[in-house]
This record gives C-alpha cells, sequence and structure tokens, in this order.
C-alpha cells in the first residue's frame, strides 16, 4: 500500500483527499502542522508528500526546501487552494 504524507490546514481539503485516495488503497497520514510534518517523516517512509503552498507556521517552499534537503528522493507536490 503506498503512503502519502500531507501537510494541509484546511480539513475540507483534508477530507476529501482522504476519500478520494482511499479508493485507490492509498494510505493518507494528514497533519495541519510542518513541524509535526517534519517529525512523521523521522518515524516512517512514505512515497509522496503533498504540501499546502499556505501554511501558518512556515511557507510551504520553505518545507519544501528543508524536506528536499533531507530526504532528497520523496517526491513532493505543492499545491494551492
Amino acid at each position: 500500500m503506498a503512503k502519502v504524507l500531507m501537510v494541509e490546514d484546511d480539513p475540507d481539503i483534508t477530507e476529501l483527499l482522504e476519500e478520494y485516495l482511499g479508493r485507490y488503497g492509498i494510505e493518507l497520514l494528514s497533519v495541519s502542522s510542518p513541524s509535526v510534518g517534519l517529525e512523521k517523516l523521522q518515524l516512517e517512509r512514505y512515497d509522496l508528500m503533498l504540501i499546502d503552498l499556505g501554511l501558518p507556521e512556515m511557507d510551504g517552499l520553505d518545507l519544501c526546501r528543508i524536506v528536499k534537503e533531507r530526504y532528497p528522493k520523496l517526491p513532493i507536490i505543492i499545491s494551492t487552494a
């Protein structure tokens, strides 16, 4: 089963993606905080990361830069809503 980590602060988007990806057997873990997302990356392996561009704690591009430095092979999709 593929595992996706999403950093998204909008619960409606989270719910929509959980439902959609779940139909295809993709496990989605969603967190609203970039710092929590970075902690989750240390604990588990993910196949893809989705990052919201406009996060309250940290800009999504800054989070992307940090993740790519630490996990260069992890694919990342940045979204705006």
